[in-house]
């Protein structure tokens, strides 16, 4: 199996950020919207250290996941 990487010198690096940066930008928001959400609600959480591992290590899945199964579970 050979790979040929020569033509990665034709890419244009500006209109590559320009495709990358809005993905990026959102990664950020929905990451500082569900860590800070999750502080919020510390004590109405189970299970906060796990959250805060799966937010932060899982990407853009983590507070997806957090969003739908996170916040509606309250400690009694």
């Amino acid at each position: 199996m050979n790979i040929d990487f020569s033509g990665l010198e034709d890419i244009d690096l500006s209109s590559l950020l320009l495709i990358i940066l809005p993905f990026a930008l959102l990664h950020f928001i929905l990451l500082s919207i569900a860590l800070i959400d999750l502080i919020r609600k510390r004590n109405q959480t189970e299970y906060f250290y796990l959250w805060i591992f799966l937010i932060t290590f899982l990407n853009t899945l983590g507070p997806i996941v957090y969003f739908i199964f996170g916040r509606g579970r309250k400690v009694d």
